[in-house]
């Protein structure tokens, strides 16, 4: 039973979405620090203006004997955004914590506990909320200091709590539709961006879909339409630049692998033609035992050929779709193997082998791949070049052991012409005998081990170079060959 598809929301909707709900978290919490900070600094401002006024009574009290202990009742401004008037409540207690002098909003007989509880030297004060004093909550500071007589009296001076917090209610009020005026418009700027990125996304997106199966052989075309686009988003614009890379490489392999289609029906169709020819040719009239005997022997070097042939394409195919076994292995007992097993062809050949190559060079690869690659390059050497000796070589690339790891066969065989180098590695393109295909699966394999092989200009012979990874390079952890 397949899995259920997870539900999908449009690109746009959850960028708009997401964008709103960062952007209402961010606001809030910037116009709660504010309203914080501004709740804290106008209680302190108007603790600080309490505190001048209790000072003020107090040395009006003592530069006023003759009035004796009193207190003045005024309107005072709440030091808030909104410049509130608010009323004074004001009271002074004796020595013995009595109520000495109020104003007349001070509707407590008695003085208030907490206040009774403080006690310090001259000039000490507190800041206190009060309730039962006076028919609102009070924010009260109490000073102590010195009367007419000389004795220690608390100048208690305070304001309504609620109009100090006022400021804050209305700052909360203005700021809330601020708040979300600028969500919306934060919102609607990411709404409007992301609209252009998602209708190019659509562009692309549509450009895909329309591409079917005849505009499959006129990738060029629909990559220029796609290119044409030109979004204006940098990363649309990579992903469009990154599918149209992508149509590129498709567009070569499906030459490629047109042209390699073309070019091995071609190859089965000249020994097939042959091979019909001399059936044709046998069967016209009656033969001699010996004349059948000789259009057999053609025969079967017809159907030699096209076995090779075959074995070919099927290597060929399945270097595409085999898995290879990557690891960190020790390179020289893979070539001493490779050319023990090739001892016979290079002997009778007469190719004489000088193998250089340290015993503890390491590189990724997969063993048997790599014994391939080696396999067809000596066979070129023995088959092909008529050459006497052939030289296997291995150097890093750099000094340190990170650098990639480079072996040269070089021998000093008749070389290939400079007509046909350029073609070497495409296949059925060849200078002599075989059927063009083990240069093209010998490179097709080493690049898919990470490295390389490569044909190298010389003046005498020929020399190949091929390119491994260092140890590790690729993840691989070293292990005996």
């Amino acid at each position: 039973m397949s899995p259920r598809p997870r539900p999908r929301r449009p690109l746009s909707r959850i960028l708009v979405a997401r964008l709103a709900a960062a952007t209402g978290v961010a606001i809030t919490l910037l116009i709660v620090s504010l309203l914080v900070l501004l709740h804290h600094h106008v209680h302190r401002q108007t603790d600080q203006m309490l505190l001048r006024l209790a000072r003020q009574d107090a040395a009006d009290a003592l530069h006023e004997p003759e009035e004796g202990i009193h207190v003045h009742e005024s309107p005072l401004s709440v030091p808030s955004l909104q410049g509130t008037v608010a009323a004074k409540y004001a009271f002074i207690l004796n020595s013995q914590c009595a109520l000495a002098a109020r104003t007349e909003n001070v509707i407590a007989g008695s003085a208030p506990t907490p206040l009774c509880a403080l006690h310090g030297p001259e000039g000490s004060h507190a800041f206190v909320d009060l309730d039962g004093v006076a028919p609102v909550q009070l924010r009260v500071v109490a000073l102590r200091s010195r009367g007419p007589d000389g004795a220690l009296y608390t100048f208690v001076v305070g304001v309504n709590h609620d109009d100090i917090d006022a400021s804050l209610w209305w700052s909360t009020a203005a700021a809330a539709p601020i708040g979300l005026l600028a969500i919306l418009a934060i919102t609607l700027a990411g709404w409007s961006t992301q609209r252009r990125a998602t209708s190019e996304l659509a562009h692309i997106r549509a450009q895909c879909e329309a591409l079917d199966g005849p505009q499959l052989r006129d990738l060029a075309a629909w990559r220029q339409r796609l290119l044409a686009i030109d979004p204006t988003v940098e990363e649309t614009a990579v992903l469009a630049t990154t599918i149209a890379d992508l149509a590129e490489r498709v567009d070569h392999m499906i030459q490629a692998q047109d042209r390699f289609i073309a070019e091995a029906a071609h190859e089965l169709r000249t020994p097939l033609t042959a091979l019909r020819g001399e059936l044709e040719l046998a069967l016209r009239r009656p033969r001699s035992a010996e004349e059948y005997r000789e259009t057999l022997t053609w025969l079967s070097q017809d159907a030699e050929r096209l076995i090779a042939l075959s074995e070919r394409l099927l290597d060929a195919a399945q270097a595409q779709r085999r898995r290879l076994d990557l690891r960190a292995a020790a390179l020289r007992p893979i070539f001493e193997d490779a050319l023990a097993r090739s001892r016979g062809v290079l002997e009778a050949a007469g190719v004489a082998v000088d193998l250089q190559m340290p015993g503890d060079l390491y590189a990724d690869c997969d063993p048997a791949a790599l014994e391939q690659v080696i396999d067809n390059l000596v066979s070129n050497a023995a088959r092909h070049a008529e050459a006497s000796a052939l030289t296997v070589s291995a150097q890093r690339e750099g000094q340190s052991e990170g650098e990639a790891i480079t072996v040269e066969l070089a021998d000093n065989g008749q070389g290939i012409p400079a007509a046909a180098a350029a073609t070497l590695f495409e296949p059925f393109q060849r200078s002599g005998r075989g059927h063009g295909l083990g240069l093209f699966l010998s490179r097709s394999l080493m690049r898919r081990q990470g490295g390389d092989l490569q044909h190298l200009p010389t003046k005498a012979g020929t020399r190949w170079r091929l390119t491994f990874q260092p140890p590790g390079s690729q993840g691989i952890k070293r292990r005996g060959a």
